[in-house]
């Protein structure tokens, strides 16, 4: 008998997402609401993503969920819940974040640095 982890990961509402595929691929945004179990609808006001239904394929589940994220908020309550959340700080420090950085540093280097 399989037992739950209690650190595990559900896409609900609320939920940050990490979007990987895209026209806004390497943008974080939160999920507003579950459309089906292939589709959600994301919001991203301090990331600069549009409010759009995105495939649930197209995106990585990172550790945050901000609880003050309620179904089909307004924008600038989204926006609100995520600067008092602190998601920009808290992203910060994830190793997944350290090591898109450093891929991103490695990429724009040359031969003579």
């Amino acid at each position: 008998r399989l037992q739950m982890s209690t650190q595990e990961i559900l896409l609900q509402v609320g939920r940050v997402v990490y979007i990987n595929f895209g026209p806004t691929v390497g943008k974080l945004a939160v999920v507003l609401d579950i459309i089906n179990e292939n589709s959600v609808l994301v919001e991203g006001p301090t990331t600069g993503v549009d409010r759009q239904m995105i495939p649930t394929r197209r995106l990585t589940l990172p550790r945050f969920r901000i609880p003050a994220v309620k179904r089909n908020m307004r924008k600038s309550r989204v926006q609100d819940a995520i600067t008092s959340f602190g998601l920009a700080e808290k992203w910060a420090t994830t190793g997944f974040a350290k090591k898109l950085a450093r891929q991103q540093r490695r990429s724009v280097l040359t031969d003579f640095e």
